[in-house]
């Protein structure tokens, strides 16, 4: 080979995909690094090497060195390269030596460097935990000097270990610059440090890999391949010099050593490629505590104080968090941790802060994170995530000082022939998600106690470390978790509030002096990024000068995958791999109540906490203005709806409709048995679906019969004589409603396709009636400065359940109807008390466990006479309920051969709750738990009430009443 010929070193540092995937394999063990590659270079098969502590058997022996270059091997493939335990800290530098820190002395061919022999982890993990730390920020920093930056996802881990590895084959002052850049300079032994790191980290649910390919013939020093795959497991490979063959091996080792989460490492080859160095880090963690499933659903996340976007929001009631605010820094913290010593530590800036994300993390790690505060039950927002992030980081490391390795770096020990960096390059991917096997009475916990409020709804900064070492294994920064969704205008008004409230751990009952400060409000906006432009990169070689270099490929693969765990109560100690799969379902299935193991009720809980997400929705729309729905009726149409749905459509309206957990093959019959039990006649509720179709439609008979047979009705397709349809959808449901939802259409859409009807009456019947005589008029306060006069009913001796919640800031009141039919009313403690998180609160789970809380008492009651009749068109509604495909393009092929989509949805309820009742005096007080104080409980305010039925807990009314006369 020609000896003047230089080798061109392109150090791709691919950090490779951190996919957190929170809950896509809950139960599954943790991965491992050992598949077969199976890439032929030659005839010569290759198998990935994972950075574990093998024991070489007697029979291992070093090879020899290859003769074309001094100390270089001829073909590196060949290596069998031992692990053994007293390898310690060969060509390091120790305090007071003299040896080049980094190179690779005489201590490989068997002579022990003083110190090192004896090294311990503990005497450098903090340091080195800090050093990691330390460059996560300065890369950060760097990275947002770029204007457009959007999310980035970095791993302090895997960079680190490139670098040092990197810094293994350096020399002089590029070995110094490298170090410092590290943060490391000052570690003793640091390579053996390193390895001692990996080694723990591999008892975690982190997995990290190395692998060399290289050239056919390329002089790579015998010395530098020992100490590569001793410290950092980089097994060597050849390539074939077929840059197709090539690139697809090198994608193939990545994607099965990421776990799959990075199929296309690479589309191109540089040319003239003498060696590629790539490390994986694969990283799957089982949330400690589980996601609901059952409670995902859209929801805006804030980009600044105009603007946000829909996201698929994970929530929780009760997420035992260990959290703080740091009025200093003006940033909240809070720790998620996972099943196995890791967590994920989120920093969420104060929204007006102006500070960008690197400076408050700066800050923020200067604190003492091992300090966290006990964990307390808190509602949680967190939103689905999966991000990509690729970054050329260069840039950023030559303005962090090494600007040399891209221009002429000191490699002396990697090869004779001068080597060079062309770029480091960064990809990743975050993916965050809750579990999606287990159901949702198996997670209940007492809901009625006071929680605190922790909303990852904003801008913020996420770590994912272990949290023996504290080693940053992930770090980055979510701006927008749904880049790619349409921006929305978002005034004062619509902006998320976030509450935080004093938490005293307590059940609050009967106590009406019990008191908490009103919730903070904080707007939303995200930090600016700063406006300094990227350097290029320094000491490009200019053309025609020298001769033609080659070139050297660093990558760097990471993957992490967060997975929810199947059990709350898991010693932290345990790693994913130690769980016992069968005692975990054992205990979940002790866990469930057992009111969620009818199937109907289970369905009844699906269709309720769909409910709950419409009302949700609707009342953001209509923040000022009453809300009545009845969203039983249009949870039943969409689901007879699905009978016409092709695979993908049906999914679409069984994600909205909650139905994941349910039993698909039953789901319509136990839909027919629930309409069955809602529709008694001594329940007094008249609730209709329907489906009205385009003229002229010529549809399925399958359909049509399989929908009359499961939901009870046929649907109606449209004359085309405008007033004649109009007369007969009115008239349709007026008859069914018992005559009190009149008019329910106007006038008939144009450019109807599927009209969803869904409309319900109730006259409701109290348990015990109240007296007539009684009902007064009296003030019902709008807010502290208005009021009106309503028809205020009133018994003096109520009996009813009761309790006080302090974090909802709302007195409960639970009472029956006749029917077997309960109303919950909840009443905040002013009239101007924002409802947001009473209404984050509602599920089906939620309000039975209340049920089951409040404690039966003797109150003065007094509650407003109710008429209310309210119309919505939910289209917009329902596209924003993850329900968009059902409005484009849907397929509908079962319904008809013709393309269909559903075009308008249209609700119109009534309910009156007047004074009559089915008994005519209340229970004796002998029923009622004896206090000590006066219960009043006068509905003088704003307040929100559910309205569902004691045997399946089915949601059948829902209202925000603002105003008791408004129509």
């Amino acid at each position: 080979m020609n000896p003047l010929l230089r080798f061109r070193m392109v150090l791709l540092l691919w950090i490779l995909l951190a996919a957190c995937l929170p809950a896509l394999c809950a139960g599954q063990d943790q991965a491992t690094f050992v598949p077969d590659v199976g890439w032929d270079g030659g005839a010569q098969r290759n198998t990935l090497l994972v950075h574990t502590v093998e024991v070489p058997s007697e029979d291992d022996q070093l090879p020899q060195a290859g003769t074309e270059a001094q100390g270089a091997v001829q073909d590196p493939t060949k290596l069998s390269l031992p692990f053994p335990d007293e390898a310690a800290g060969q060509g390091e530098m120790v305090p007071g030596g003299s040896k080049e820190l980094g190179g690779l002395p005489n201590s490989l061919e068997g002579e022990e460097e003083e110190g090192c022999q004896d090294w311990a982890l503990s005497g450098s993990v903090s340091q080195i935990a800090s050093a990691m730390r330390a460059l996560g920020v300065d890369l950060l920093q760097e990275i947002e000097t770029d204007d457009n930056r959007g999310n980035s996802i970095l791993s302090p881990l895997s960079i680190s270990l490139a670098l040092a590895h990197l810094a293994l084959g350096a020399a002089n002052q590029t070995q110094r610059h490298l170090l410092e850049v590290l943060h490391m300079e000052s570690v003793p032994c640091l390579h053996q440090a390193l390895r001692g790191v990996t080694q723990h980290l591999h008892r975690t649910a982190l997995s990290i890999a190395g692998r060399l390919f290289l050239e056919k013939g390329f002089p790579i020093k015998e010395k530098f391949l020992e100490a590569s795959q001793r410290f950092y497991g980089a097994k060597p490979a050849l390539l074939s010099g077929n840059s197709q063959a090539d690139l697809e091996a090198i994608n193939r080792w990545v994607e099965e050593a990421t776990n799959g989460q990075i199929s296309t490492m690479l589309t191109e080859l540089p040319p003239n490629v003498v060696m590629v160095l790539l490390n994986a880090v694969y990283f799957r963690g089982f949330w400690k505590t589980k996601f609901n499933p059952l409670l995902t659903e859209p929801s805006l996340f804030h980009l600044d104080e105009e603007s946000a976007v829909s996201v698929e929001m994970m929530k929780e009631r009760d997420f035992p968090l260990s959290w703080f605010r740091t009025e200093s820094l003006e940033a909240e913290v809070a720790k998620f941790p996972f099943k196995g010593n890791t967590s994920f530590v989120a920093i969420v800036p104060s929204l007006h802060l102006r500070k960008n994300f690197s400076q408050v993390l700066s800050e923020v790690l200067q604190l003492d994170l091992e300090m966290f505060p006990k964990e307390r039950s808190t509602m949680v927002k967190m939103p689905k995530l999966h991000l990509e992030d690729h970054v050329d980081l260069s840039g950023a490391l030559t303005r962090l000082g090494l600007g040399e390795l891209f221009s002429a770096p000191d490699l002396r020990h990697i090869t004779e022939g001068p080597l060079v960096v062309s770029s480091i390059q960064h990809r990743a991917a975050l993916e965050l998600a809750e579990a999606g096997v287990q159901a949702a009475a198996a997670t209940s916990v007492i809901a009625f106690r006071s929680i605190s409020a922790f909303s990852l709804d904003q801008p913020f900064i996420f770590m994912i470390t272990e949290d023996i070492t504290g080693i940053p294994l992930f770090l980055g920064t979510v701006r927008n978790p749904s880049p790619g969704a349409a921006r929305e205008k978002t005034g004062q008004d619509h902006l998320n509030e976030k509450k935080v409230l004093p938490v005293d751990h307590k059940l609050h009952l009967w106590k009406p002096e019990a008191s908490c400060r009103p919730c903070a409000r904080y707007k939303h906006q995200a930090p600016p990024a700063l406006r300094t432009p990227p350097c290029g990169l320094a000491g490009e070689q200019a053309a025609g000068e020298g001769p033609t270099m080659k070139h050297l490929m660093v990558l760097l693969g990471l993957a992490a995958l967060a997975v929810s765990g199947q059990s709350q109560d898991v010693s932290p100690a345990s790693s994913p791999q130690e769980l016992d799969p069968a005692r975990e379902a054992g205990q979940q299935e002790e866990e469930e109540d057992p009111f969620y193991k009818s199937p109907v009720n289970k369905l009844a809980a699906a269709v309720s906490n769909f409910g709950y997400a419409l009302f949700r929705q609707q009342s953001g729309q209509t923040p000022s203005a009453n809300v009545l729905l009845s969203p039983f009726s249009v949870a039943t149409a969409l689901s007879a709806l699905s009978l016409g749905a092709g695979e993908r459509t049906e999914d679409v309206i069984s994600r909205a409709l909650f139905y994941d957990m349910l039993d698909k093959a039953n789901l319509h019959s136990t839909y027919k048995e629930l309409l069955g039990s809602i529709g008694a006649p001594s329940k007094g509720l008249k609730s209709v679906s329907r489906l009205v179709m385009e003229k002229k439609l010529r549809m399925r008979m399958a359909f049509v019969n399989e929908l009359e047979k499961s939901y009870g009705f046929r649907p109606r397709v449209l004359s085309g004589n405008t007033r004649a349809d109009l007369q007969e959808i009115n008239q349709w449901v007026q008859q069914r409603t018992g005559g009190k939802v009149v008019r329910f259409l106007g006038e008939i859409p144009a450019g109807l396709s599927i009209l969803l009807l869904g409309a319900a009456s109730f006259k409701g019947q109290w348990a015990t009636r109240f007296d007539p005589k009684l009902t007064k008029p009296q003030d019902f306060h709008l807010d502290e400065d208005r009021s009106t006069r309503v028809p205020m009913m009133s018994a003096p001796r109520a009996i009813l359940k009761y309790g006080f919640d302090s974090e909802l800031n709302c007195k409960i009141a639970q009472l029956p109807l006749a029917g077997g039919l309960s109303i919950m009313f909840f009443l905040p403690e002013t009239p101007t008390q924002n409802f947001t998180l009473i209404e984050e609160s509602l599920t089906a789970e939620f309000v039975h466990d209340i049920d089951k809380q409040l404690k039966t008492v003797q109150a003065a009651l007094s509650v407003p006479r109710l008429r209310l009749v309210a119309e919505t068109r939910l289209g917009e509604v329902l596209q924003e309920m993850r329900l968009q495909a059902l409005f484009s393009t849907p397929n509908l092929g079962k319904i008809s051969a013709k393309a269909l989509r559903l075009s308008h949805a249209h609700h119109k309820v009534a309910l009156e709750l007047g004074e009559d009742g089915a008994s005519a005096v209340f229970a004796s007080e002998t029923e009622a738990a004896r206090l000590n104080f006066p219960i009043v409980y006068t509905l003088d305010r704003p307040f929100l009430f559910v309205l569902y039925d004691n045997d399946t807990g089915t949601l059948l009314f829902i209202g925000k009443i603002l105003e008791p006369q408004q129509a």
